[in-house]
């Protein structure tokens, strides 16, 4: 799912928290809520069984997060 022109969002792609913890997210899904809202649903890459709902735009804020690995889909 395309949110700028820039940068795509699935399923499958690996961000790091940009504070001290550095924990590595991996995004599960993308939806959109009844209102329209974008939210991902993410796991921490070390620990699955935490899971964390964002906004979109917080995890394409470049001050929070930075993508570091593609979705094995997003490649090719």
């Amino acid at each position: 799912m395309f949110f700028d022109r820039k940068q795509e969002v699935t399923a499958g792609q690996r961000y790091r928290k940009l504070d001290r913890t550095g924990y590595v997210f991996e995004v599960i899904s993308v939806r959109t809520d009844p209102l329209g809202a974008v939210h991902v649903q993410m796991r921490r890459h070390d620990e699955h069984s935490t899971r964390r709902t964002l906004s979109v735009s917080v995890l394409l804020d470049g001050n929070e997060f930075e993508l570091i690995q593609e979705s094995a889909a997003g490649k090719g």
